[in-house]
């Protein structure tokens, strides 16, 4: 549940940045709050998948998953991403963490 809110957060600052009027900010400024909100998401996704027991070099390829769904279909490589993007939701948004020590440490709920 948590990682749902905090994916939620980030979106909603990510679409409310987007909507900015960016005019009035230089490309240094957009270019630092781009890479925030770039890092705090691969945190947390690492995080999330350390959790279900995966590797955080995943967080790569979601990442770019969101990235070429998010501005809408520009290639045929965009119907690749989607089920990659969907399964990384059920994945990580819907299916419970392991429930026992895994290689990554204990599970955060039970600590």
């Amino acid at each position: 549940m948590r990682f749902v809110l905090a994916m939620a957060a980030l979106i909603v600052v990510s679409v409310g940045y987007g909507i900015w009027p960016s005019g009035q900010l230089t490309w240094p400024v957009n270019l630092a709050v781009d890479c925030l909100l770039l890092f705090c998401a691969a945190c947390i996704l690492c995080k999330r998948l350390h959790d279900r027991g995966r590797a955080g070099w995943w967080t790569g390829l979601i990442l770019l998953a969101w990235a070429m769904v998010w501005s809408g279909p520009r290639n045929p490589l965009t119907w690749i991403y989607a089920p990659v993007l969907a399964l990384a939701v059920v994945d990580l948004a819907m299916l419970p963490g392991q429930a026992a020590f895994n290689r990554f440490g204990l599970n955060p709920a039970l600590s």
